[in-house]
């Protein structure tokens, strides 16, 4: 049929505005990154609908902090909670194994998918690159996992201001968070895309 302004025969035809070129010239830094943006909320979205993935989320927001109030109260001398960071260090350290393996899980589920689609990748029609996608899905996974540990240092911190007689400074959570969490998410989660798509 005869195709123009939006229509193709009798049927409306939408085009998502990532599809579109900038100025003619297809493809741009600056749309490249809106791509890759796109990408990672559609993956962000899909690993808030997986009930796995929430489940698991769940158990290291609340098991964690109780593994390490179990450390603290048993396991600990009185020096290794004295200073305001020494809760905040070990928090961000028993933290890291178990957000590592969900990070593990996240890019499995991804990779899994792939595998199950590859017979319909010839038929995919993309308005981004494989580059674009790639790093789309690595910042929704990353930006998910970084989301779950800001909400595990919150609940930690919380019992730590409330209920533990040891010194606290709430900014100390989100320096380990910054300085140790991230960038142990930001390796786990490049160490499984590697190690699923080898």
């Amino acid at each position: 049929g005869r195709c123009g302004g939006g229509y193709c025969g009798s049927r409306r035809v939408v085009v998502h505005p990532a599809a579109e070129t900038v100025n003619g010239e297809g493809l741009t830094m600056g749309n490249a990154l809106g791509h890759t943006g796109w990408v990672a909320r559609y993956e962000m979205r899909l690993l808030a609908r997986n009930r796995v993935f929430l489940a698991l989320a769940a158990l290291v927001v609340a098991g964690t902090p109780l593994a390490l109030y179990g450390m603290q109260e048993g396991f600990m001398c009185w020096y290794q909670m004295a200073l305001p960071c020494a809760i905040p260090a070990a928090n961000a350290a028993v933290a890291g194994i178990p957000l590592s393996l969900l990070a593990v899980f996240a890019v499995g589920e991804w990779a899994a998918g792939e595998r199950r689609a590859d017979s319909l990748q010839a038929l995919r029609v993309r308005p981004y690159g494989n580059g674009s996608y790639v790093a789309g899905k690595a910042l929704g996974v990353f930006a998910v996992l970084a989301a779950i540990a800001l909400a595990e240092c919150a609940v930690v911190a919380a019992w730590h201001g409330v209920l533990h007689g040891s010194p606290f400074n709430g900014w100390l959570y989100l320096f380990y968070w910054a300085v140790q969490v991230l960038p142990a998410l930001a390796f786990m989660v490049g160490l499984a895309m590697w190690v699923y798509t080898a």
